[in-house]
């Protein structure tokens, strides 16, 4: 039965002792984000997203796809938006740290970054 289950998985999905990795994904309930425009909210939803990665060992080239099923929404709209722009509307592959890229330079931009990091060593 198990055997008939991975067969009829697409070939792109995982499957690990029968339970498609999207299943695992969603069991350990991943945060949605909706584009706020809150560099502190966007930050705290990668690190909770790269930490189910580790948890669930989610293979590189599966993380584009979980991650981007979570965005609603601006962010939703912004990412449609960057496939058709700049991947030719999904037909080219995009890595992990390409997404990680991208999604850093719209919701957590550099000087951004640097003024939080500046901040927090004046806490320590």
């Amino acid at each position: 039965m198990q055997e008939l289950f991975k067969a009829q998985a697409p070939a792109h999905e995982v499957v690990f002792g029968g339970v498609p990795m999207m299943e695992r994904f969603r069991r350990m309930t991943p945060p949605f984000i909706k584009g706020e425009s809150d560099p502190i909210l966007a930050k705290s939803w990668l690190r909770e997203t790269e930490k189910i990665f580790r948890t669930l060992h989610c293979a590189e080239e599966e993380r584009v796809t979980l991650a981007t099923y979570m965005l609603q929404e601006h962010a939703d709209v912004w990412w449609s938006s960057v496939l058709r722009t700049q991947f030719e509307d999904g037909a080219m592959e995009v890595t992990w740290t390409e997404f990680v890229r991208l999604f850093r330079a719209k919701y957590i931009p550099e000087h951004v970054q640097n003024r939080m990091e500046q901040e927090f060593l004046t806490l320590t």
